[in-house]
């Protein structure tokens, strides 16, 4: 659901009140196939039973509101006890500005037909606004069923004050967690409030604002605590100079960070050593600590001693397994993901080795295959090749939980990096720049991104007026409708602002399974399509039924079909890229 859309067809929209009634159903009754004449509110007063809109189900308690649409079928079944309810019904109608004459309504996506429902935050006020609505309706005289429309006007004002407030704490939950995340995996960078906001695409007091409002704290006092947290297991677990250990949690000037530590620990870096050895003294002569790959000063692989030019000091990369400290910067990069080869390429790096695609017939997609044609295939992400692996020598291997289970043998071949392949490519990408030594590069391709989206995204907005955008993938004998959790979906959605399906929008998981039959439900104004080698016959098949040709997107020629690797597989700066261009294109073209 669009919130700001769905909000502005409520204000320009006349409202008429048609119904206020009341309703019981006792145990073992049930409402069973009833037509809606007119949009409508269903308010829960009492009870618990099972609502069901067409092929939305709820488990409704009391104080439960859901909305349906004109002709959406109502069935209540399974009541524990007294279930009794309010049904509200009205009509929305436009009103012309210029004759004040009312039209049909014609909002894009037309927010009165959606369907949801949710438990209120604050109660208490809907609960007053629908009886006294109730009790005024029943009085029947034109003053009261005024009074009454009043009241209806008063009550969906605080079902949209609802809506928007569980819609803004989600977005402050997604913003907190993403800045979270961020500052854990680049704690070791220089980082100001004004560089986290940039990244995150918000304002610093905003960010701020949240920051505190969730975790009590500001993101910078969150970032130093973070720090001194590291600093404090490498001052017990290592053995090494001060000054390096400032260097890896973020500060330069290893005089500062004394200060910094000592402000927050209450005692000097040297002495909070010193008091660690002393409490475990016993345990320091037996096992001396002393720099591991896992810790400061990383020591060569064994077997591969050429890991390149020095790095000018140690580059401490945190990831699923815990932290990584690069002493040299890898020359031999073997991935385990074909993402990450856009990453690399993007940063005029190749990877010696890479997993492929099973999607296509090609090794690697057309946009890269010329900086590519020495890179060694190592298998496939789900098996790769580890004989593969070990023939290309890596220094170094980046892998994703896919390759959990080979971690450790991985790591045997060389040091190994895992990752999380659906985190946001921004992120990915700076720490391959950090792996590289090429953070500045990084940055300047993400501001690069930036702008272009910044442009798109008004061109977009003033061209579509909120008309909504779905991204399917015909496979398996169904069709998989990619939700707002998907990571090339949040492109379209969250960068982009486009304007998702209701059945997008919610789901847990990042794709539905949906069969071609339901499809029309989907209500897309336009439709992306992912097509690769591997489900072209299928995509055929779809094609050619009554059903397909029927979809308002088909008729409307609203239709654009993509390919699967670049939209969905090469998850970074140089595909993305090529996926705004592509999403430019369709949808800004002139109107047929």
């Amino acid at each position: 659901m669009n919130l700001h859309s769905h909000v502005m067809a409520w204000n320009y929209a006349a409202l008429q009140l048609n119904s206020v009634g009341k309703f019981v159903v006792r145990p073992r009754e049930k409402v069973s196939g009833y037509r809606l004449p007119a949009g409508a509110f269903l308010y829960v007063s009492c009870g618990r039973a099972k609502v069901r809109i067409d092929d939305t189900e709820f488990e409704a308690d009391r104080d439960f509101v859901c909305h349906a649409g004109r002709d959406s079928i109502l069935h209540i079944a399974q009541a524990s006890q007294i279930f009794e309810y309010y049904l509200i019904g009205y009509q929305a109608i436009d009103a012309d500005p210029c004759s004040g004459q009312p039209s049909p309504l014609r909002w894009p996506g037309d927010p009165f037909k959606e369907q949801y429902g949710f438990m209120p935050r604050t109660a208490i006020p809907l609960r007053q606004k629908v009886e006294q609505m109730h009790r005024q309706w029943q009085r029947a005289g034109t003053l009261e069923q005024f009074h009454a429309k009043a009241l209806f006007h008063q009550f969906v004002y605080e079902v949209l004050g609802e809506l928007l407030e569980a819609g803004r704490a989600a977005e402050t939950t997604d913003l907190v967690n993403l800045a979270v995340r961020h500052i854990g995996a680049h704690y070791a960078e220089p980082l100001t409030l004004e560089s986290l906001a940039s990244t995150l695409n918000c304002t610093g007091r905003q960010l701020q604002r949240l920051f505190k409002a969730k975790l009590l704290i500001g993101p910078i006092e969150y970032l130093i605590q973070l720090r001194m947290d590291k600093a404090k297991a490498l001052l017990r677990q290592t053995d090494v100079p001060l000054k390096q250990i400032a260097e890896a949690v973020g500060y330069e000037d290893g005089y500062h960070f004394s200060r910094m530590f000592k402000k927050h620990a209450g005692v000097s870096p040297g002495l909070y050593r010193e008091q660690d050895r002393s409490a475990a003294g016993e345990r320091r002569r037996h096992f001396p600590s002393r720099p591991s790959r896992n810790a400061i000063a990383a020591p060569e692989p064994q077997g591969y001693s050429n890991f390149g030019s020095s790095l000018g000091k140690h580059r401490v990369i945190p990831h699923l397994r815990g932290e990584l400290v690069l002493t040299r910067k890898p020359i031999r990069i073997a991935v385990l993901d074909y993402q990450y080869i856009d990453h690399l390429a993007a940063l005029g790096e190749v990877p010696v080795g890479s997993v492929i695609g099973t999607s296509d017939n090609s090794a690697f997609p057309a946009y890269l295959a010329d900086r590519l044609s020495d890179v060694k295939v190592l298998g496939t992400k789900e098996m790769p090749d580890l004989e593969a692996i070990i023939a290309s020598k890596p220094d170094l291997i980046i892998c994703t939980r896919f390759q959990e289970e080979l971690y450790d043998r991985l790591s045997m071949i060389a040091p190994t990096l895992m990752f999380d392949r659906n985190e946001d490519w921004r992120f990915t990408l700076l720490k391959i720049g950090r792996i590289v030594g090429k953070t500045r590069e990084a940055r300047r391709l993400i501001d690069r991104y930036r702008k272009k989206l910044e442009k798109l995204q008004a061109a977009l907005a003033s061209h579509l007026a909120g008309k909504t955008v779905a991204l399917v993938r015909p496979r398996d004998r169904i069709i998989r409708l990619h939700t707002t959790a998907h990571r090339t979906a949040e492109l379209l959605y969250r960068d982009l602002g486009l304007a998702a399906p209701g059945m997008t929008v919610g789901a847990g998981n990042t794709s539905l399974p949906i069969s071609l039959e339901t499809l029309p439900n989907l209500h897309a104004d336009h439709l992306f399509v992912l097509e690769d080698d591997s489900n072209l016959q299928l995509a055929e098949e779809f094609r050619s039924t009554p059903i397909w040709r029927e979809l308002e997107a088909v008729r409307g020629n609203r239709v654009y079909t993509a390919n699967t690797t670049l939209w969905v597989g090469y998850y970074g700066p140089i595909a993305i890229g090529r996926v705004l261009d592509e999403v430019a294109k369709a949808l800004l073209r002139p109107a047929t």
